[in-house]
């Protein structure tokens, strides 16, 4: 810096041209004017021009701020749990306020009006984040911070260390030690910003090997561990001046590393320390306590008391928070909604923004294809479903003899309408007869049958009314059925007394899906761009039940379902010969198994689509390496130049977006931000033209991508586009929205399905592949 520059230290964002430095404020004494560089300078020469506001150094000069806190006016805390905890008694001394919120909506924070102009200084923020949470922790807990990372990268990370927890007193942690973490980020730009606190709980063993073989007395301990070839330990190694380092590795390897001539070990049992699973942990617990050495036995239980708690402190944190501010501001808190009078200055902090506001129009004609419209309701009124059946939809009707009245009532209803419901054929082009039949509750079994035997010969789909014994559950009734090759659907006592045209909407949507046919498509002639077939795929695992301490999986049934490139659900797969639940599968080969599974799925869809090239496979979950290189293996066999998108789609994660633009602070549908080149934050459930009322914060899908060939390039703006088409096919309702995409959606509903059947040891050879029968 020269010496007519001055640097006044205010922050402005990450440098947009080196992306390392940060943008400040300096003055120039040769031009007498303020202009701002980057600070890596001279390694990186990035100028811009400074342009103050009049108003907002008017508005800065008129407030005396007394705290850092100040600085957090615009923050939400939208990220805190949604249902708030009653805290426990020994903690509504100090946090009287908690007692009162049960279930409210989130905390939230009204600006001060003439705190509107002041700059979002994210780093300050970032500090006083961290200075507070270091704060209250260690004046609850008596523990104390051990590191801390800020990075604009990263996550921030607040480690607590091992000291006694008033959950769990001393005596424990002489064996193992508990580490609270929290790892959460803040960033800003252009009313744009996300929040997100997670509380992380790990627990690791603190026992040398000398240590266990002292307390079990078993001098061969070590090579028992030895002989566990994955077995991971801490040790520690000393060097010339007596100095220890921590390393990490195989049991096994350091041992052999440290092998001298003489056969002594240069690494002591006592720089040893194991890192034991936690049913591991467990055992040793337990074996403890025989041994008079502890005095707590069930460590998963001490571990969600301790979990739970940890979420109640974060709940007081946020009151605590709420109130230092709400103090600083005058008391100005609103505890419903959001209300930003203005923007703050911007701050670069984001990689892109991605915004999408058209929303993608819907099919409702396989040949006519200018019958098209935005939303499911109006379209089905207008046009009819997709598919106009040329027979009538068949259904048989079983109810018990006391609701006989109601049931012929809601048939009726069914087929010819309510108030906004026009009836079946109204909608989807074709009749439905309705055949309905009585049974008594002792003749229910005899019932299921003779259908099962029958195979429901003439009808489409078997409407079921539960009887009153507690031994015939929907899932037991379903799995009957459908191993006899019989789409049902259940119907409960509730659902016939006064239907509304929603019900009868949704129920009807029901029965026109599993009998077979697709009501809606995307609309072709707005293609979704760089792809040519989507496939969604889920997995159902049965642990072993005889081994409780080491639980493996018995079967790892793979389940794919196959989607056009316009959207429309073609076929599920299940990789399965036989459905014998004796027959073991590694959880961790699953990829061999799935990659055959969709090989067999691009196979048949070649037959109709000999260009397939570009297949975009979707999970709810992070693929793992092995399940990509077996699809990519078993995919290219049958196409050598395939380009293959692997994109992970979640939503249990504790990222939050905000838009500040908008009058309440939420999301719209459609916005999304760009956290790297593979990783975008994407609001499918927001407002939008199509939805005008949301409940709570959107929830927001992390969306990551990864393909092969790796060196072939990805738009994330294309996944964006994707994912607004893919979540406007909710087949199992008329509401114009779901917030994951169907090819998301059915395969997790078809998994949880199939889990509940191996529950109750019902699930066999299921031959229905080309209905949708789960949904």
């Amino acid at each position: 810096m020269s010496e007519s520059e001055v640097s006044s230290g205010e922050d402005f964002g990450v440098c947009d041209k080196c992306r390392k430095g940060r943008m400040v404020k300096k003055y120039s004494s040769k031009n007498s004017q303020h202009f701002l560089s980057c600070n890596t300078y001279p390694v990186c020469k990035n100028t811009k021009p400074y342009r103050s506001n009049s108003s907002t150094n008017l508005a800065a000069a008129a407030i005396t701020i007394k705290d850092e806190f100040t600085n957090l006016f615009k923050l939400n805390l939208a990220p805190f749990p949604r249902k708030l905890f009653i805290l426990s008694a020994d903690l509504r001394a100090d946090f009287p306020e908690a007692a009162f919120f049960e279930q409210t909506k989130l905390v939230t924070i009204k600006a001060d009006p003439r705190l509107v102009e002041i700059p979002l200084e994210i780093e300050k923020i970032k500090f006083i984040l961290y200075r507070y949470i270091r704060h209250k922790f260690s004046q609850y807990q008596g523990v104390a911070v051990l590191t801390r990372k800020f990075t604009e990268e990263n996550f921030n990370e607040v480690v607590f260390t091992e000291l006694p927890h008033p959950t769990l007193g001393n005596s424990y942690l002489e064996y193992f030690h508990i580490c609270q973490a929290f790892k959460f980020a803040l960033h800003y730009s252009d009313g744009q910003f996300y929040l997100s606190v997670e509380p992380t709980l790990r627990v690791v063993n603190q026992m040398s090997v000398s240590q266990i073989i002292q307390l079990y007395n078993k001098p061969d301990l070590l090579e028992k561990l030895k002989s566990q070839n994955t077995l991971s330990c801490f040790y520690y190694i000393t060097d010339s001046k007596g100095v220890k380092w921590r390393r990490k590795g195989v049991l096994a390897d350091i041992l052999k590393q440290g092998e001298q001539e003489d056969g002594l070990l240069p690494i002591l049992q006592n720089d040893i320390i194991p890192i034991f699973p936690i049913e591991r942990m467990q055992n040793i617990v337990n074996k403890l306590v025989e041994k008079g050495k502890l005095t707590y036995i069930d460590l998963n239980n001490r571990l969600k008391g301790l979990t739970q708690l940890k979420s109640q402190e974060r709940l007081a944190s946020a009151i605590v928070l709420v109130n230092k501010i709400a103090a600083i501001l005058n008391g100005k808190i609103d505890t419903t909604r959001v209300v930003l009078e203005k923007q703050p200055v911007s701050q670069n902090d984001f990689y892109k923004k991605v915004t999408i506001l058209s929303e993608p129009n819907l099919r409702f004609d396989s040949i006519q294809d200018s019958k098209k419209s935005i939303k499911v309701k109006e379209g089905l009124v207008l046009y009819g479903a997709y598919e106009k059946p040329p027979k009538p939809v068949r259904i048989l009707f079983l109810h018990s003899a006391a609701t006989t009245k109601q049931a012929r009532q809601f048939s009726l209803l069914l087929q010819n309408g309510v108030d906004g419901y026009y009836g079946f054929e109204k909608h989807f082009h074709t009749t439905l007869e309705i055949d309905c039949q009585i049974y008594e509750e002792k003749d229910f079994e005899i019932f299921l049958t003779r259908i099962v035997i029958g195979r429901a010969e003439g009808y489409d789909v078997i409407i079921y009314q539960l009887p009153a014994d507690p031994s015939f559950t929907k899932t037991k009734v379903q799995a009957q059925l459908i191993n006899g090759g019989i789409v049902s659907q259940c119907v409960r006592e509730p659902t016939f007394n006064g239907p509304n045209q929603f019900t009868l909407w949704n129920f009807a949507l029901d029965l026109y899906v599993k009998a077979g046919y697709t009501p809606w498509t995307l609309y072709p002639k707005e293609k979704l761009p760089n792809v040519d077939l989507f496939i969604g795929i889920s997995y159902s695992s049965k642990k072993e039940k005889a081994i409780a301490v080491s639980p493996k999986l018995l079967r790892t049934l793979a389940c794919i379902n196959v989607f056009s490139a316009d959207g429309e659900w073609q076929q599920a797969y299940y990789n399965a010969d036989t459905f014998d639940e004796e027959a073991q599968y590694d959880f961790e080969k699953r990829g061999q198994n799935v990659g055959k599974l969709i090989r067999d799925a691009v196979l048949a869809a070649q037959l109709g689509q000999p260009n397939l090239k570009k297949i975009h496979i979707h999970y709810n979950k992070i693929f793992s390496k092995e399940e990509m290189n077996s699809v990519y293996k078993a995919i290219t066999k049958v196409i050598p130049d395939a380009i293959l998108y692997f994109v992970s789609i979640a939503d249990n994660h504790t990222v939050r977006l905000f838009n500040s633009n908008n009058v309440d602070a939420h999301q719209q549908r459609g916005g999304g931000i760009l956290f790297s080149d593979n990783t975008l934050y994407y609001c499918t459930s927001g407002y939008s033209s199509i939805k005008t009322t949301v409940k709570g914060t959107p929830v927001i899908l992390r969306i990551k991508c990864h393909t092969m060939p790796a060196q072939h390039d990805l738009s994330m703006n294309d996944l964006a586009m994707h994912m607004q088409a893919l979540t406007k096919l909710n087949y199992k309702a008329t509401f114009p929205l779901t917030t994951l995409p169907a090819t998301v959606a059915f395969p997790k509903e078809l998994a949880r399905t199939i889990n509940d059947f191996r529950s109750i040891n019902q699930f066999k050879n299921i031959i229905i592949d080309k209905r949708l029968w789960w949904i």
